[in-house]
């Protein structure tokens, strides 16, 4: 049997669709106090860059160069994968003292 060039590795990925592309995955409205830990992140951003967070939310316009944004997307979401892992540390480790 002849099989086109290919095909065990999209068998593969039908199959295990995550090894093929990934996962994207928001923990939004899956693990309550998200929304407080983004604008606490946002926030923190600010201070580190001297910067204040606009009324219309447009944090865009902090930067104009490409590399400059991705730096700061960066950025922000190592404090909110920090403030993540902050909370839910304690969270658990309280879980685990009253038990």
């Amino acid at each position: 049997m002849l099989l086109q060039e290919g095909f065990l590795k999209r068998i593969r990925y039908a199959m295990k669709p995550d090894e093929a592309y990934g996962l994207i995955f928001s923990w939004d409205n899956v693990m309550p106090g998200t929304q407080a830990m983004k604008l606490s992140a946002w926030k923190e951003l600010a201070c580190e860059e001297g910067k204040e967070i606009p009324e219309d939310d447009d944090v865009l316009s902090w930067e104009n160069e490409a590399c400059e944004l991705e730096r700061l997307t960066l950025k922000l979401s190592q404090l909110y994968s920090n403030n993540v892992l902050i909370y839910y540390f304690f969270f658990f480790f309280l879980i685990y003292l009253n038990n």
